[in-house]
């Protein structure tokens, strides 16, 4: 590294104005103003939609430089990147990086990494032109800093120094007059992996834990927690400010008059002034709001003041009687099967305390499990809003959140199953946010913690975190319990990306969850890795997938024994004869003693040592035979397979015309639901002869699939 020596730069821009605004290309929202340019501190960027996992005090741009040069070279690549047409940039010539106006998000990493770059120059006594450093510079700071960092987290930095290359004819001063690394991307000089994923599947063993914890949670607890959230709201809402001590002593008394009201105690967990509050010690916050006073009304006091005697007298009577509760708001929970075969409610009772712990961890619940099962990324899921679950071609979906005033940001569908579009619609009785879902909670008159006044919970990964942590501390009760182990929103994204693909069309479903479908096409070898096979997996789900295969076998050789249709098309026939046939064998077992009459276990066995071919799908169900695939037509003369490829092939199916395909009534809504679409399509009347002729021939053929398959 050559030494150079230090230089000024001008303290203001040739090129924009003090004045002028930062977010000229940006959507905004009303009543917020953007930052100024001459904002030499920071730039909050409030005045333009917030990513809902972004916290308020991060969305914005730091300077906080002593150096003016880099103050100025910073504002100056980020007023660029965000308004790559400003008239005084295009003034200068064409830019040879795109055109496009960079997110807020990106121009805020640029400005982080960029600050890191200044400290370091600074640190080792680099002048502060950039004509004058060399590549070798450049690169001595990229290698310093890969000792540090992951190579994805270097990509950024490698980034950053790129654009003071390719924006140096624009900045005040100049840039870096070399690429440092000409011909290689970022990832390449970031040495980030091509050709696998490096993020990890959630192990089988946690999976099931976590995926059951959550949905006991959404499906079997929440309405245990929003009736005692429902409860705490009444009776806050109803309480008086202040009552004075015969007043509460009467109300006492005649609360105790009815045998079935009992005073609240305390679980134990909780402490005050550092000291831990005894188990079986009155609830008296608990006890104020159920005789009609505000908790913290000084009420309290009474059981410790000399004019509190009667009220102790009244309290420990009850106390004696055995007429106490933990809690206070909930005494019947739903009750639950425990792993010894037990059964008993699944919390002994919420208190004032409890409900707030329990309303955050239904929260976390719906939010495990939606991360969980969609494939959604954590910045997806943030996103969701009240009233989005959807109907999309004839089943569930989620509607991503198309930002206020922003034309630029697409509204894109996720299919989800019918356990997500639950979680989602708890999630909405959860959260007091007027759009988001995943926000804080609100029980009574408090908002959860950790800066939920906003409406924020922006450390997702403490999101999953937190809930495990809270079902191993309820397992006593519960019966739940989650093994050690790591498990975040990408690694969840990940492992479903995995499950999915192991399925008939699998990897066409999985290019669409992903928003990779162009990818794809291009044979992008990153995305492959998402559904990589995991040698943890492969065993448990090559015999769970063949079980649940026999299991559907087993449904419509039953439906085929009483004697009702299995389909239409000569696949029902074909199956009927096969059908037909373990029926006899069964049969003939039965009658030379070899199995028992009416066990049905025989049928399944045989079903299985059938070794029947079919592979159950959302359009059919297709029962091609790999040895002879007579009549399939994705398989017609004039086709070329990969090498190596065995079976249909699923994205060139005809589910009407194939001689192997099965079509039932559970498939019928799908076809009405493309039979409506092609209909819609069809009322347009700039459609071009061909187009239209197209569409008709499709929905010809949609159209008489459903006449054949209605019963």
């Amino acid at each position: 590294m050559t030494a150079i020596p230090t230089t000024a730069l001008m303290p203001f821009s040739t090129l924009f104005e003090e004045g002028e605004a930062v977010l000229q290309s940006h959507a905004l929202l009303p009543g917020n103003a953007p930052p100024l340019f001459g904002q030499r501190d920071r730039w909050e960027f409030h005045a333009h939609p917030r990513p809902a996992n972004v916290a308020p005090a991060d969305w914005k741009a730091v300077f906080d430089l002593a150096d003016p040069a880099w103050n100025l070279r910073i504002r100056e690549l980020l007023m660029i990147m965000l308004n790559p047409e400003h008239p005084a940039v295009m003034a200068r010539g064409p830019r040879r990086a795109t055109r496009r106006p960079c997110k807020v998000t990106y121009a805020i990493q640029i400005a982080r990494t960029a600050r890191q770059l200044a400290n370091w120059a600074r640190e080792q006594g680099l002048a502060g032109d950039l004509r004058l450093w060399d590549a070798d510079v450049a690169r001595a700071y990229i290698e310093q800093c890969r000792l540090r960092l992951k190579p994805k987290s270097l990509t950024m930095q490698v980034l950053m120094v790129r654009k003071l290359h390719d924006l140096a004819p624009y900045l005040t001063g100049g840039g870096l007059a070399e690429d440092p690394w000409p011909g290689q991307s970022a990832h390449q000089v970031a040495e980030v992996a091509q050709a696998a994923v490096t993020t990890e599947n959630v192990q089988p063993q946690m999976w099931f834990a976590v995926i059951r914890a959550a949905w006991m949670y959404v499906h079997e607890f929440a309405p245990d927690i929003l009736a005692a959230r429902d409860r705490l709201c009444s009776l806050q809402q109803g309480a008086a400010a202040r009552m004075g001590a015969e007043e509460f002593e009467r109300r006492l008394g005649a609360y105790l008059s009815d045998p079935a009201n009992k005073v609240p105690v305390h679980r134990g967990g909780r402490f005050v002034g550092g000291v831990p509050v005894p188990v079986g010690s009155v609830n008296m916050g608990m006890l104020c709001l159920l005789l009609g006073v505000q908790s913290r009304s000084g009420a309290a006091g009474l059981l410790r003041e000399p004019r509190g005697v009667g009220v102790r007298r009244l309290v420990e009577g009850a106390l004696a009687a055995g007429r106490s509760t933990p809690g206070g708001l909930s005494d019947a929970c739903a009750v639950v099967a425990r792993p010894d075969g037990s059964s008993r409610s699944w919390h002994p009772g919420m208190g004032l305390a409890e409900v707030g712990r329990e309303l955050i961890a239904l929260r976390n619940a719906c939010y495990t499990l939606v991360a969980g099962l969609s494939m959604m990324r954590d910045s997806e899921i943030r996103e969701i809003t009240r009233g989005s679950v959807v109907e999309h071609y004839g089943s569930p979906a989620v509607v991503s959140r198309k930002h206020k005033a922003d034309e630029n940001v697409p509204v894109e569908h996720w299919w989800i199953a019918d356990q997500v579009a639950e979680a989602i619609t708890v999630a909405e009785e959860v959260s007091w946010h007027e759009e988001l879902i995943f926000t804080g909670v609100r029980h009574g008159g408090l908002l959860s913690s950790r800066g939920d006044a906003d409406g924020g919970m922006f450390e997702s990964g403490r999101i999953i975190r937190d809930f495990i942590k809270h079902v191993n501390l309820g397992s006593r009760d519960s019966g739940l319990s989650i093994p050690a182990g790591r498990c975040t929103p990408q690694q969840f994204r990940k492992t479903m990306a995995m499950l999915t693909a192991r399925r008939p069309g699998g990897e066409i479903a999985v290019h669409h969850q992903l928003k990779h479908v162009a990818v794809r096409v291009m044979a992008n070898r990153m995305t492959e890795g998402y559904w990589a096979s995991d040698g943890a997996w492969s065993k448990l789900l090559d015999t769970a997938l063949e079980d649940v295969r026999i299991e559907r076998l087993a449904d419509l050789y039953a439906d085929h024994a009483a004697g009702r249709p299995l389909g239409f098309g000569p696949a029902a026939e074909k199956l009927g004869k096969t059908f037909e046939a373990v029926r006899e064998q069964a049969e003939h077992l039965r009658s030379t003693g070899q199995a028992r009459h009416g066990d049905k276990r025989v049928e399944f066995d045989l079903l299985r040592a059938a070794r029947i071919s079919i592979r159950f799908g959302t359009l059919n169900h297709c029962t091609l035979d790999e040895r002879n695939p007579v009549g399939a037509k994705c398989l017609e003369a004039g086709l070329t397979l990969p090498d190596g490829h065995t079976g249909p092939v699923q994205n060139l199916c005809r589910p009407g015309r194939c001689a192997n395909s099965l079509i039932r009534s559970e498939h019928l809504p799908v076809y009405q639901a493309e039979r409506g679409g092609l209909l819609t399509l069809l009322e347009n009347p700039r459609l071009s002869p061909p187009q239209r002729g197209a569409l008709q021939r499709q929905l010809d053929e949609v159209a008489d699939v459903i006449a054949r398959a209605e019963p």
